[in-house]
């Protein structure tokens, strides 16, 4: 067992040439191969922050980025296109001296991690895709029409007031099917809000209606997991896309997914862990 006095949790910046990109960060020792989590939109690395302790305990030197203009990163400047996120990432990676990597990216990151691996052939060892954007078309627009909201404005019915609470609740019931506000829940809710206000009301919409993953999945030249969940939100890209990943196993997670329940960690970590031992 890893003594867990080294693990605790280290915050820092890493320097781009777009501004500083915010991590968190906690190690299993010096030697300990780095494992890199990137988060889901509009959360930030945060949302690993329960999971981190199992990933150190089985050997791992982890780190948690915020993905440029989310979290406590530097705010993006301008629109950007999702071969600019990855680009910026592979900056930050650099700066913190990190290569030979083990990479678990979803949803919005997967895309990023996509594009990054093909960006710095080599980089990444294995890869962990934990939702695949696989959409069609018409998926593409549904998803745009509910995230492309913009900032707020002052309403007659004084919703304005609302606005970072119902986009947090929002969120929370897209990912997790399960979800219920209730006194447990509340602190999350808070949290979220926390991380879409973070954004400073910015959106990763552009870059994803105009980021296709489909014909960039068969350049990948790794081993890949994918994963989802019976109750998750890209469940139903889930199987396209792996039909398009040439070295790709698969995880399906019962129920929701375990992301979304910190007391799942050694489930979700244990899956992660031997892929990448394999």
């Amino acid at each position: 067992m890893t003594d867990l006095s080294l693990s605790r949790l280290r915050k820092g910046y890493a320097d781009t040439r777009a501004g500083q990109i915010h991590y968190r960060h906690m190690s299993a020792g010096d030697q300990a191969p780095p494992l890199v989590l990137l988060h889901w939109s509009p959360s930030c690395g945060r949302m690993f922050e329960p999971f981190m302790p199992s990933f150190v305990e089985r050997g791992y030197s982890v780190y948690a980025p915020d993905v440029m203009g989310m979290g406590r990163s530097d705010q993006r400047p301008g629109d950007w296109r999702m071969e600019d996120f990855a680009e910026n990432m592979g900056e930050a990676l650099d700066a913190l001296g990190l290569h030979d990597i083990f990479l678990v990216a979803g949803h919005l990151t997967a895309m990023v991690g996509t594009e990054l691996m093909l960006q710095a052939p080599g980089l990444v060892k294995k890869v962990v895709l934990d939702g695949v954007p696989a959409w069609t078309e018409d998926e593409l627009k549904k998803l745009l029409s509910s995230v492309s909201v913009g900032k707020p404005t002052v309403q007659d019915d004084g919703s304005h007031k609302t606005y970072p609470w119902d986009r947090a609740i929002f969120a929370l019931q897209t990912w997790n099917k399960s979800f219920e506000l209730n006194n447990d829940s509340l602190p999350d809710v808070y949290l979220m809000a926390i991380d879409y206000l973070e954004q400073r009301f910015g959106s990763p919409a552009g870059a994803i209606g105009q980021y296709d993953i489909r014909p960039r999945l068969p350049l990948l030249d790794l081993p890949v997991l994918a994963l989802t969940a019976d109750r998750e939100l890209l469940r139903s890209q889930h199987d396209g896309g792996v039909a398009l990943i040439k070295d790709c196993q698969e995880h399906c997670f019962a129920g929701d997914h375990p992301l979304m329940s910190p007391d799942r960690a050694d489930e979700y970590v244990s899956v992660i862990d031997d892929f990448f031992r394999g």
